[in-house]
Protein backbone atom coordinates (compact mmCIF):
# COMPACT_ATOMS: atom_id res chain seq x y z
CA UNK A 1 0.00 0.00 0.00
CA UNK A 2 3.29 2.44 0.96
CA UNK A 3 4.64 2.03 -2.82
CA UNK A 4 0.64 2.57 -4.18
CA UNK A 5 0.74 5.86 -2.39
CA UNK A 6 4.05 7.19 -3.42
CA UNK A 7 2.90 6.22 -6.96
CA UNK A 8 0.00 7.88 -7.14
CA UNK A 9 1.75 11.37 -5.20
CA UNK A 10 3.71 11.21 -7.92
CA UNK A 11 1.00 11.68 -10.78
CA UNK A 12 0.37 14.89 -11.78
CA UNK A 13 -3.15 14.59 -10.80
CA UNK A 14 -2.32 13.84 -7.33
CA UNK A 15 -1.10 17.38 -6.46
CA UNK A 16 -4.16 19.22 -7.55
CA UNK A 17 -5.87 20.52 -5.16
CA UNK A 18 -10.10 19.72 -5.10
CA UNK A 19 -12.26 22.42 -6.04
CA UNK A 20 -13.56 23.73 -3.31
CA UNK A 21 -17.38 23.37 -2.72
CA UNK A 22 -19.60 26.41 -2.72
CA UNK A 23 -22.48 26.10 -0.54
CA UNK A 24 -25.93 26.21 -1.82
CA UNK A 25 -27.20 27.99 0.56
CA UNK A 26 -26.59 31.60 -0.38
CA UNK A 27 -25.46 33.15 -3.52
CA UNK A 28 -22.60 34.60 -4.30
CA UNK A 29 -23.22 37.33 -6.76
CA UNK A 30 -27.30 38.03 -7.59
CA UNK A 31 -27.90 36.05 -11.09
CA UNK A 32 -31.02 35.61 -13.07
CA UNK A 33 -33.08 33.89 -10.26
CA UNK A 34 -32.10 36.50 -8.04
CA UNK A 35 -33.31 39.63 -9.79
CA UNK A 36 -36.48 39.91 -8.38
CA UNK A 37 -34.77 40.14 -4.85
CA UNK A 38 -37.00 38.05 -3.07
CA UNK A 39 -34.96 35.93 -0.69
CA UNK A 40 -38.17 33.65 -0.21
CA UNK A 41 -38.26 32.85 -4.36
CA UNK A 42 -34.24 32.19 -4.31
CA UNK A 43 -34.20 29.50 -1.23
CA UNK A 44 -37.48 28.38 -3.18
CA UNK A 45 -35.95 27.70 -6.48
CA UNK A 46 -32.39 26.74 -5.20
CA UNK A 47 -33.46 24.23 -1.69
CA UNK A 48 -36.98 23.30 -2.87
CA UNK A 49 -38.79 24.38 0.40
CA UNK A 50 -38.41 27.29 2.79
CA UNK A 51 -38.43 27.82 6.57
CA UNK A 52 -41.25 27.40 8.49
CA UNK A 53 -40.40 28.59 11.95
CA UNK A 54 -38.73 31.86 12.80
CA UNK A 55 -34.97 29.67 14.02
CA UNK A 56 -35.43 28.57 9.98
CA UNK A 57 -35.39 32.06 8.68
CA UNK A 58 -33.00 33.15 11.14
CA UNK A 59 -30.51 30.67 10.02
CA UNK A 60 -31.08 31.65 6.51
CA UNK A 61 -30.52 35.14 7.35
CA UNK A 62 -27.71 34.46 8.74
CA UNK A 63 -26.15 32.12 5.98
CA UNK A 64 -27.16 35.63 3.47
CA UNK A 65 -25.70 37.74 6.63
CA UNK A 66 -22.97 36.24 6.00
CA UNK A 67 -22.33 36.39 2.37
CA UNK A 68 -22.97 39.79 2.52
CA UNK A 69 -25.98 39.14 0.83
CA UNK A 70 -27.94 42.23 3.14
CA UNK A 71 -30.91 42.70 1.14
CA UNK A 72 -31.73 39.06 1.37
CA UNK A 73 -30.51 38.79 5.10
CA UNK A 74 -33.20 41.41 6.05
CA UNK A 75 -36.07 39.56 4.62
CA UNK A 76 -35.68 36.96 6.15
CA UNK A 77 -34.56 38.65 9.40
CA UNK A 78 -38.12 40.09 8.93
CA UNK A 79 -39.59 36.88 8.42
CA UNK A 80 -38.13 35.96 12.01
CA UNK A 81 -39.49 38.64 13.60
CA UNK A 82 -43.06 38.32 12.61
CA UNK A 83 -43.32 34.69 13.49
CA UNK A 84 -41.35 35.27 16.95
CA UNK A 85 -41.34 38.83 17.75
CA UNK A 86 -39.57 37.76 20.80
CA UNK A 87 -36.60 36.64 18.72
CA UNK A 88 -34.20 39.30 19.65
CA UNK A 89 -31.30 37.18 18.03
CA UNK A 90 -32.94 38.34 14.72
CA UNK A 91 -33.69 42.04 15.98
CA UNK A 92 -29.70 42.14 16.68
CA UNK A 93 -28.48 40.95 13.16
CA UNK A 94 -31.39 43.09 10.93
CA UNK A 95 -29.90 45.89 12.76
CA UNK A 96 -26.55 45.16 11.28
CA UNK A 97 -27.88 43.79 8.20
CA UNK A 98 -30.29 47.53 7.84
CA UNK A 99 -26.37 49.50 9.11
CA UNK A 100 -24.68 47.75 5.96
CA UNK A 101 -26.95 48.86 3.48
CA UNK A 102 -27.57 52.37 5.57
CA UNK A 103 -30.93 51.94 6.44
CA UNK A 104 -29.98 53.51 10.30
CA UNK A 105 -33.48 54.19 10.97
CA UNK A 106 -34.72 50.32 10.39
CA UNK A 107 -31.20 49.69 12.16
CA UNK A 108 -31.91 51.91 15.54
CA UNK A 109 -36.24 50.35 15.22
CA UNK A 110 -34.57 47.22 15.40
CA UNK A 111 -32.13 47.57 17.93
CA UNK A 112 -35.13 49.12 20.24
CA UNK A 113 -37.11 45.72 19.96
CA UNK A 114 -33.59 43.63 21.14
CA UNK A 115 -33.06 45.83 24.16
CA UNK A 116 -36.69 45.70 24.78
CA UNK A 117 -37.00 41.82 24.88
CA UNK A 118 -33.92 42.35 27.62
CA UNK A 119 -30.86 42.53 25.61
CA UNK A 120 -27.79 44.02 27.24
CA UNK A 121 -25.85 44.00 23.96
CA UNK A 122 -27.25 45.97 21.67
CA UNK A 123 -27.76 49.50 24.46
CA UNK A 124 -23.90 49.90 22.76
CA UNK A 125 -24.40 50.30 19.51
CA UNK A 126 -28.28 51.76 19.57
CA UNK A 127 -26.16 54.80 22.06
CA UNK A 128 -23.93 54.85 19.01
CA UNK A 129 -26.40 55.36 16.68
CA UNK A 130 -28.51 57.98 18.39
CA UNK A 131 -26.44 59.94 19.60
CA UNK A 132 -24.70 62.64 18.03
CA UNK A 133 -22.26 62.08 15.57
CA UNK A 134 -20.49 64.89 16.17
CA UNK A 135 -18.81 66.42 19.37
CA UNK A 136 -18.40 69.76 18.76
CA UNK A 137 -22.28 70.16 18.25
CA UNK A 138 -22.99 68.49 21.64
CA UNK A 139 -21.60 71.48 23.56
CA UNK A 140 -23.53 74.19 23.38
CA UNK A 141 -22.17 77.63 22.23
CA UNK A 142 -21.48 80.28 24.76
CA UNK A 143 -23.49 83.68 23.91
Amino acid sequence: IASHRSASASHPAATMAAPEARPLAVPDALDEHTQDNDAESWIRLKLGLVPRTSLGWFRAGVGFYNKKQFAFAIQCFERAVKIDPHNYNAFQILARACIAVNRRDDAVAALKESVKLNNPSDWQLLVELTGKSDPAKAVPEKG
